[in-house]
């Protein structure tokens, strides 16, 4: 029993979801014609500029959307603060590219300086980033698949219960009754195993038991977030993943918490 079969690579998926991204957000803009650009560019050019620009927008959101991430986490930074501060950061290469590709779809369109141009250009990144954050929680973070080489004998009564399409990169899992679901970045299964073997197994991965049902592993974090009095810890497939209230010293301790 399981599900999930997409077998693309994270790195193929990323790609995917920024071009698509980037193209389905030029046309819009080309479309919508902001700052008047209807009046600047012939139609042809400006679906080329927008495109263009939204597409290499997206790349270079992405790349600054993966390091704030990372460095959140590592200093336990609110996303609400990372998050902008990323797009922001974005915008200064891409005002850069706007002024690069302008006039080379419209020799003769005079542009405002950078400092003039950063500000319209930075309206449009603020919610093209959050876009993309939503879009890329599955494909963001690295997978475990280079941690687990080191326990592949641990592992192995584990990892031949999985269908192979599957992968290695375990990122959490959940008791139900006398099975085990084993989420990786890939899908789930359903396995029959005890979870506390299965941790056993685990042991030179760095995760840890957060809920008397519940394994994570830290590198399956995206987020910490409060749902009423519940603590959940959002995972990068979008699950989310409750915490006792015995657990969250632990995981404060241990830099789990991200705000």
């Amino acid at each position: 029993m399981h599900v999930g079969t997409d077998e693309k690579s994270p790195a193929i998926e990323l790609i995917g979801k920024t071009v698509l991204t980037g193209i389905c957000a030029g046309i819009l803009l080309a479309m919508l014609s902001p700052y008047r650009t209807e009046t600047i560019f012939s139609v042809g050019e400006r679906f080329l500029f927008w495109i263009a620009s939204a597409v290499f927008g997206c790349f270079t959101l992405v790349a600054f959307y993966l390091t704030g991430r990372n460095i959140a986490q590592d200093y336990r930074i609110a996303q609400y603060t990372w998050l902008p501060i990323s797009a922001a950061l974005a915008a200064v290469p891409v005002t850069l590219m706007v002024h690069a590709v302008a006039p080379a779809v419209n020799s003769e369109i005079e542009l405002q300086p950078f400092w003039q141009l950063f500000p319209s250009v930075l309206i449009l990144c603020l919610p093209l980033q959050l876009i993309m954050h939503l879009l890329l929680r599955t494909v963001a973070k690295p997978p475990l698949a280079s941690a687990l080489p080191t326990v592949a004998n641990d592992l192995s009564p584990l990892l031949a219960k999985l269908p192979p399409h599957l992968g290695r990169d375990i990122m959490c899992l959940k008791m139900e009754d006398h099975y085990l679901r084993v989420y990786t970045a890939v899908g789930h299964t359903l396995i029959l195993m005890r979870i506390g073997d299965a941790v056993k197994m685990l042991h030179a991965v760095d995760g840890l038991h957060v809920h008397r049902s519940w394994w994570v592993a830290r590198t399956a974090v995206d987020e910490s977030r409060m749902d009423g009095t519940r603590l959940l810890l959002v995972l990068r497939n979008g699950l989310q993943v409750p915490v006792s209230k015995d657990r969250r010293a632990i995981l404060e301790a241990k830099g789990w918490l991200t705000g």
